[in-house]
């Protein structure tokens, strides 16, 4: 049997398996609404406690009518989003959009494309070494015509499922020991 290492999916550029979208300008007057439909993620909301992996908690929200007067648009639910400006690239954080939202335009999104599981979307990013493809510099940065390049290996949708079931399965079992080691 193969070892996960030698597994041999067919290879493609990352914009074949997702879109990479950067996020809007989000006018300082616009923010601090929370009642309205679209949550409006900026780089911080990503260290909020409940965030680690799925963005539920969020301090902004914009209706679709300030989307549209900002020319900005809501991404789905599965959009894989990362920061893309500045010191915290090197965080390494990766997040899944929970329902229909926004970013600002210190994050960059992948959105899934047909075919391809939002949660092995997540779990390859988690792999991936953003700092590697960031300009460095004063102030780094990722391009979006650098990360459409990356190279993707693809397994059928049904290896992405089993895939994703044995990492969330791993994932529960080490929220169980680090559980018990705390008591």
């Amino acid at each position: 049997e193969e070892g996960i290492g030698r597994m041999s999916w067919p290879s493609l550029p990352l914009n074949q398996v997702a879109k990479l979208e950067s996020g809007f300008g989000f006018p300082r007057e616009r923010q601090g609404d929370s009642g309205q439909q679209f949550p409006f993620f900026r780089v911080s909301d990503m260290n909020r406690d409940g965030n680690e992996v799925w963005m539920l908690n969020h301090s902004n929200t914009v209706s679709a009518q300030t989307l549209d007067e900002l020319g900005a648009r809501a991404f789905p639910a599965g959009t894989v989003i990362f920061p893309k400006i500045g010191a915290a690239i090197a965080t390494e954080k990766k997040r899944i959009l929970t329902r229909p939202a926004t970013y600002d335009n210190n994050v960059m999104g992948a959105v899934p494309k047909e075919g391809i599981n939002p949660r092995f979307l997540y779990y390859w990013f988690l792999q991936l070494r953003l700092t590697d493809f960031a300009n460095p510099g004063h102030v780094p940065s990722i391009r979006k015509s650098v990360m459409e390049q990356i190279p993707f290996g693809l397994p059928a949708p049904s290896e992405q499922s089993r895939i994703v079931e044995i990492l969330d399965e791993a994932d529960r079992l080490r929220k169980l020991r680090r559980d018990a080691d705390a008591k």
